[in-house]
């Protein structure tokens, strides 16, 4: 399996794993995975969609966005923590983690202390940049990721 097979699928499917897998990476396969993190609600929201169409053909468009977007609230958190394991620059991990496919209104709440163990891998000037640019993206004190930018403005 390769290494981006596998981190997808720690996406998918368990996101504790996910987490203990992303403080192991070496800055290579950080870079490696990279270029390849934006693009994987794309990818997911396309495959959801061609399985439905396959097993719904005369109703999958209705379906599609009900069902697509049950698929991402379920996979933010899992979306976020890849990003902010592997995304190389600050400002381009905070657009990932501020973006409609990642920062759901229905999804479940964010464990922040498992996005901070990942952030703690980082280099100290990327988490300093990226919780400046994060609590600049809050716009409401019921922002989902609101008390993330605050935890790490306090690391």
């Amino acid at each position: 399996m390769t290494l981006w097979a596998e981190i997808r699928d720690l996406v998918v499917r368990n996101q504790v794993a996910l987490a203990d897998r992303l403080v192991t990476l070496t800055e290579e396969e950080r870079a490696e995975l990279g270029g390849q993190v934006p693009g994987l609600a794309k990818e997911l929201r396309r495959a959801h969609t061609e399985q439905l169409r396959a097993e719904h053909p005369d109703d999958y468009e209705e379906m599609s966005s009900w069902e697509v977007g049950e698929l991402l609230d379920g996979l933010a958190n899992g979306l976020l923590l890849a990003g902010v394991g592997v995304i190389g620059g600050p400002a381009a991990a905070v657009t990932w983690m501020t973006g409609r496919d990642v920062n759901r209104r229905w999804a479940e709440e964010l464990n922040v202390g498992q996005v901070c163990r990942v952030a703690a891998s980082r280099p100290l000037e990327w988490r300093r940049e990226v919780a400046v640019r994060l609590a600049r993206r809050v716009r409401r004190p019921a922002d989902r990721l609101a008390p993330l930018a605050v935890a790490l403005l306090r690391e």
